[in-house]
């Protein structure tokens, strides 16, 4: 009887089919990139609720803007209902003027409430966006920001080829796609392998003896060959090729699409602003001339030279262009959503 432990080491290389670093870590590339384009998907969500609650939010003000606007226009009313009353006491003031004055302020005391419940729906809007619980009170700690957004075209372009998330993940597909491109080309070759091993053997008439021979080395044993495959019908590899090689094409196309459609959202974004702004101008200088008049009419008035209809119909006037003023405001900050969520940058 004879001890013959044995240690063997063995190596089997590609070189055709199956070598290269892409191909090896092919599974663990595959998963980066579906890791990528799902956060890229989680931005491009993000964004577009981040849009949603900003518009929300200045909706908000806006509401709230009115509502201020209703509550002067109604305390104005009163205070003229109150004026043509001591007047109608005194016979200086027809009583068909104290009917004209109740009026506008029923008018007015309806839309008081209307804008009431408007600002109560937008805040509700919001809570609803922000997940808290209802009847939660919402204070802006702002009005509309004041200032100007300048946005020069170049610039935004550049802002959006770099940080747009649907861009990045367009760009993940492409990439994919042509990642099993090249994995799919490597599977048409044939399997060709170098292998080798190595080994030492120990021989003796009992376990002990056998261990020092194999420590020693005495008795080496190695081999090297080459083992070559080639199938004969490889119809399945060569049609994922071909169905990686046309996603490829496919990829390329759609984020070239994509980011002609990007550049075009991004200048009609900054025209949009632009007009916006032009009507905040527009709307500023409206409501100027709106209370330039209806100071002129409550002179008039108090000389007998302007009817109650007449200053309560001026009155509206100027509250119609606080309103509008508020909705150009409120455009505005909205066109200014719509430019940074075009560029990628509002997050």
């Amino acid at each position: 009887l004879y001890a013959e432990p044995n240690f063997t080491f063995s190596l089997s290389q590609p070189v055709l089919q199956g070598f290269g670093r892409d191909v090896t870590e092919r599974g663990i590339t595959v998963a980066v990139f579906a890791t990528e384009s799902a956060l890229a998907a989680w931005w491009t969500q993000a964004l577009s609720v981040s849009a949603n609650t900003r518009n929300r939010y200045f909706a908000l003000i806006k509401a709230r803007e009115n509502l201020e606007t209703s509550k002067t226009s109604l305390a104005l009313a009163r205070e003229i209902h109150s004026g043509n009353e001591a007047r109608v006491r005194a016979g200086v003031l027809a009583a068909i003027e104290l009917l004209d004055s109740e009026v506008g302020v029923a008018q007015r005391e309806k839309d008081l409430l209307e804008a009431e419940k408007n600002a109560l729906d937008e805040a509700d809007k919001l809570l609803v966006l922000l997940h808290l619980p209802p009847k939660t009170e919402i204070i802006p700690v702002e009005t509309f920001p004041a200032e100007r957004v300048e946005a020069a075209e170049e610039g935004a372009l550049r802002t959006a080829a770099a940080m747009r998330p649907d861009l990045r993940k367009a760009r993940i597909l492409l990439a994919t796609s042509e990642f099993n491109a090249r994995v799919g080309k490597n599977l048409l070759l044939p399997s060709l392998s170098l292998k080798g091993s190595a080994g030492l053997t120990g021989l003796g008439a009992d376990y002990g003896n056998a261990i020092d021979d194999l420590k020693t080395g005495k008795y080496p044993a190695w081999s090297l060959g080459i083992e070559l495959s080639y199938p004969l019908g490889n119809d399945a590899a060569e049609a994922d090729l071909a169905k990686n090689r046309l996603l490829a094409v496919q990829s390329m196309a759609s984020l070239q699409n994509l980011e002609e459609a990007a550049s075009l959202e991004v200048r009609s974004a900054i025209r949009d602003l632009e007009t916006r702004w032009r009507q905040i101008e527009v709307a500023g200088k409206g409501v100027t001339l709106a209370e330039a008049r209806l100071s002129s009419y409550v002179k008039r008035g108090k000389v007998g030279l302007a009817t109650t209809k007449d200053i309560l119909q001026v009155e509206s006037d100027l509250t119609t262009a606080r309103v509008g003023l508020a909705g150009a405001r409120a455009d505005y900050q909205v066109a200014v959503t719509s430019l940074w969520k075009s560029t990628g940058e509002l997050l």
